[in-house]
């Protein structure tokens, strides 16, 4: 049995959601190209936060992101993942958000595969 275990960021958690969003239908694509058996996604709080800050249907927007994550609670920052901040290099520490720091610090402790639609992001997860 094949099991993936995916990080998801505010980027493709945002389009997802939106059948409006001109990115919605490549967030789509990216899961249905998704070959397992079995799929995990995590959410880190922080995404959270900032994509229930930036949607205009909140209360919408918490009932579809209850169903996508099963019930379970939203993946916390840990004082590992800030140990393994702080150990980033400085230019790739100053280049991101903050919430993005988090976001590569969770998808490495979980040895996650990242779904985002943002190319810096994306870059910067490669290299690291």
């Amino acid at each position: 049995m094949k099991t993936h275990r995916f990080v998801l960021d505010t980027s493709f958690v945002l389009a997802l959601l939106n059948p409006s969003d001109i990115l919605h239908n490549q967030a789509k694509e990216r899961l249905f190209l998704i070959e397992a058996d079995t799929i995990s996604f995590e959410i880190p709080l922080i995404c959270v936060i900032e994509t229930l800050i930036k949607n205009p249907y909140p209360n919408e927007f918490i009932s579809l992101l209850t169903e996508l994550i099963d019930y379970r609670d939203f993946e916390l920052t840990t004082t590992a993942d800030l140990e393994y901040i702080a150990k980033l290099p400085l230019k790739i520490r100053t280049s991101l958000k903050a919430n993005d720091c988090s976001v590569i610090a969770i998808t490495k402790r979980l040895k996650a595969q990242l779904l985002t639609l943002d190319k810096k992001l994306l870059k910067v997860n490669a290299v690291i």
